[in-house]
C-alpha cells in the first residue's frame, strides 16, 4: 500500500499500516521515539497527537522490551504555523529528557 499524493492515509488501509508501523518499531526496539502527526501517532500510541502531546508514553514490546514514545507535531504543521514551533520544541526537550511539557 501506498500513501497517495495528498498525503492522507486512506482510512481502509490504517490498521493494517498501522501493525507494519508497530511491528517495525518493535523490530529496532529504540529505546526512545519522536513521533510526527497524527498518522504516526495513531500508529504507535492509538490516539490524535494532540491528546498525547505533553508526556511520555510507554510502548510494550512482545519479549518485554518497550519503547518511550512522545508525540509531536507533523513539520508540514509546523511550516503552516509557525508559532507551534515552540510546543515541538518542548516535545523534544521531554524527548530527549530535559524539560516536562
Amino acid at each position: 500500500a501506498a500513501r497517495p499524493i495528498a498525503g492522507r492515509l486512506p482510512p481502509e488501509q490504517a490498521d493494517a499500516l498501522f501493525a507494519i508501523a508497530r511491528h517495525h518499531v518493535a523490530l529496532v526496539g529504540p529505546k526512545r521515539l519522536l513521533t510526527l502527526g497524527n498518522a504516526a501517532s495513531r500508529a504507535l500510541l492509538s490516539m490524535d497527537v494532540a491528546e498525547a502531546r505533553g508526556r511520555l508514553h510507554v510502548v510494550e514490546h512482545k519479549g518485554g522490551r518497550s519503547t518511550e514514545v512522545v508525540a509531536s507535531y507533523h513539520p508540514r504543521l509546523l511550516r503552516e504555523r509557525p508559532a507551534a514551533k515552540a510546543e515541538a520544541w518542548r516535545d523534544l526537550q521531554l524527548l530527549v529528557g530535559g524539560i516536562k511539557a
